[in-house]
């Protein structure tokens, strides 16, 4: 990539007014589902808040992009048979991307901004040069949260036997492991199992999946837990049935290519908890809002609100749905994420 590209890419990182913006970085391989699960989170949001005086709305030019990624995902219910993992026809992403959700008030200009980073997969892959890798690191230093999408059959299949291949969770780690040294200020891990639709519609499966979870990401989980990290950073298992009516079914043993199926003849794309780490996104910032510390960073969150108790009071409304039984869970930092919380 030229330096021409990098520094517009710096640009638009920089040009967001820190005190009207929360930022999330994604996270993950080429192709493991970054945009299909912003497309999926920002499709069925609106049914979660339909009654709340609350909305979160993208930009039009991001709408679009999410838009044709839905009917994407809608298109494979049109499919008989057995769906195969490329028959998705849903391209990994070959840019980078800001994408800005506006909340607000119903009625009223919206208030903060809630910008999502999508990027290639391959920026943070072995293949990558210097120059992506770099960016990528700066990127999570500047961001609030990092959202990791998981791919579940992955993870869960043959016992995690393409969870290295697909999920790339060595990388992952190190990512974070770089970018939060000497960390200063609190930051939230989402782990975001996607297509994950068969374990948590089994009982025999839905105990197990935040155990895999747990075990496929315990180097990451673990360095976490150390010193000033363990202190100041929130991490959680927020995981999303990215169809509804579509599941797993099979996969070759000898290499990652599984098959989905509908589990009705008249399935119909019906995504379920993909709102949930947006959710819990809102239950951090406002947890940091209450806090009444001085530091720059409690000051910026505050700041976000302008002193709109009604918007406040409709955020603390809309997080307060965080789902926290397994397979859902807050494995570290709970503190941050105390609805009740806020140091003197």
């Amino acid at each position: 990539m030229s330096n021409y590209f990098f520094n517009q890419f710096r640009a638009v990182i920089a040009k967001v007014n820190p005190n009207q913006t929360l930022r999330v970085s994604m996270l993950g391989p080429s192709g493991v589902g970054k945009t299909s699960m912003l497309a999926t989170m920002y499709d069925q949001l609106e049914n979660v808040i339909a009654r709340a005086d609350l909305q979160v709305k993208p930009k039009a030019e991001e709408f679009d992009i999410l838009d044709e990624r839905v009917i994407s995902l809608k298109r494979l219910f049109a499919t008989d048979g057995l769906i195969p993992d490329q028959a998705q026809g849903i391209q990994a992403s070959v840019d980078w991307r800001a994408f800005d959700f506006l909340l607000g008030r119903r009625g009223k200009s919206p208030t903060l901004q809630l910008e999502f980073i999508d990027y290639p997969g391959g920026w943070i892959d072995r293949q990558a040069t210097a120059q992506e890798r770099d960016w990528v690191l700066d990127l999570l230093r500047q961001s609030d949260a990092i959202l990791i999408p998981i791919d579940a059959p992955a993870l869960m299949e043959f016992r995690g036997r393409w969870h290295s291949e697909r999920n790339r969770p060595e990388l992952v780690s190190k990512f974070i492991e770089l970018a939060y040294e000497n960390l200063s200020s609190p930051r939230l891990v989402i782990l975001s199992p996607i297509r994950c639709e068969r374990y948590l519609n089994d009982p025999d499966h839905e105990a197990d999946m935040l155990e895999e979870v747990k075990k496929g990401y315990d180097k990451l989980l673990g360095h976490l837990s150390f010193g000033q990290m363990k202190e100041l950073i929130a991490v959680v298992v927020a995981p999303i049935q990215t169809l509804g009516e579509i599941v797993y079914h099979a996969s070759p043993k000898d290499r990652y290519f599984p098959h989905f199926m509908k589990t009705q003849p008249d399935a119909v794309y019906s995504p379920r908890d993909s709102e949930q780490p947006l959710r819990y996104l809102m239950r951090y910032a406002m947890r940091l809002h209450r806090d009444k510390r001085q530091a720059g960073y409690f000051t910026l969150i505050r700041n976000m609100f302008k002193g709109d108790e009604h918007l406040i009071k409709a955020t603390n409304d809309f997080a307060a749905g965080c789902k926290t039984s397994s397979p859902f869970a807050v494995l570290q930092g709970q503190d941050w994420l105390d609805s009740t919380g806020g140091r003197k």
